[in-house]
């Protein structure tokens, strides 16, 4: 699903709500997680999962094919767990 189909599937399950006012309310959703993970604050939302961001040291590592030894810098990861809840949903 795209954002532009969640826009409308919300607006169509919200008639009072014009499609403007859902796009305005999701671009401020999304926005609002990426502020928070930019901070590195966690993101729970229950029934559906939580974000976060992992700070993955720098390493060495070793290209399969040739065997020699790679420089990777330390970097952020983004991760997302699923909630006990769309997990049962998921496997029904």
């Amino acid at each position: 699903m795209t954002r532009s189909q969640l826009i409308r599937k919300v607006s169509t399950a919200n008639p009072d709500l014009s499609q403007e006012d859902v796009r305005r309310i999701v671009e401020h959703f999304f926005a609002h997680i990426a502020e928070c993970l930019t901070k590195r604050q966690h993101v729970a939302l229950r029934n559906f999962g939580s974000f976060g961001v992992k700070n993955c040291k720098e390493r060495i590592m070793r290209n399969p094919k040739t065997g020699r030894p790679i420089d990777v810098s330390a970097r952020n990861l983004l991760f997302f767990k699923a909630g006990k809840t769309l997990k049962k949903f998921l496997n029904t």
